[in-house]
């Protein structure tokens, strides 16, 4: 029986022959960060022209375009459609409830990006393969009735909250910079990083003595995603200032 990442792979072969053999843009996604950073290995080892994209800047969950030569830098043609949930603001809904109502339409995974919920209103980004299903079926997140319309209009997204994170650290290796993030011992992060738990700009890193860079983001499997702001001041005592943010 196939694993899932052996899917995985399968499914991006098809995704980059098709679209050789083709000359034509062709798209896989939404993608867990997980999935993502085994998509960027797979970039990596094959040198493919690809673009990501999630429906906005920093979106979590994207879609992967293995694009044809001609395509440039400016390509944004991506099957992706924001639809705009308004309901009463006396209720309380979460990503959850909506996840939830289009998981209970039969909707798969892979066909929903990011879902993003403020009072009153929530933005789902979905694959324009399902946008009309689930304009005409969608009608409530619980027991919520919902307004539909396709788009963002005045919907403000909620500003990125982080905390903030500075220690010092022997050396710039990413067992010491993961052990000071997430305040565990050395050893214990190197069966972390061998278990391919940790992730540096969406490549998964197996090498305890990689060296982290300042403007990297690394992401720990349940301990969540960090920016490196700053890495190169010294202490009295020869350490490294780590200064960084952890996404909240």
């Amino acid at each position: 029986m196939q694993s899932e990442k052996d899917i995985l792979l399968a499914r991006l072969n098809d995704c980059l022959n098709s679209s050789l053999s083709k000359n034509i843009p062709k798209f896989l996604g939404f993608l867990s960060e997980s999935e993502l950073s085994d998509v960027n290995k797979f970039i990596d080892v094959n040198k493919c022209n690809v673009k990501f994209f999630g429906g906005f800047d920093n979106a979590k969950r994207q879609i992967v375009a293995f694009l044809p030569d001609w395509a440039d830098d400016e390509f944004d043609d991506f099957p992706i459609v924001p639809i705009r949930a308004d309901f009463n603001s006396s209720y309380s809904l979460t990503h959850r409830d909506f996840l939830g109502a289009l998981m209970g339409l039969g909707i798969t995974r892979d066909r929903v990006g990011d879902i993003v919920v403020t009072d009153g209103s929530a933005i789902m980004f979905v694959h324009n393969s399902i946008s009309n299903f689930v304009m005409n079926e969608l009608t409530k997140a619980g027991r919520v009735g919902l307004k539909l319309s396709v788009g963002l209009g005045d919907f403000q997204f909620p500003e990125q909250q982080f905390e903030d994170i500075s220690s010092t650290v022997v050396s710039a290796r990413i067992d010491c910079v993961v052990a000071s993030l997430i305040g565990v011992s050395r050893d214990k992060v190197s069966s972390i990083i061998l278990s391919g738990s940790v992730c540096i700009n969406g490549l998964e890193i197996k090498n305890n003595s990689v060296r982290v860079s300042e403007n990297s983001v690394i992401a720990i499997l349940k301990h969540g995603k960090y920016i490196i702001d700053s890495l190169s001041q010294t202490t009295k005592k020869g350490r490294l200032k780590l200064i960084a943010r952890k996404y909240k």
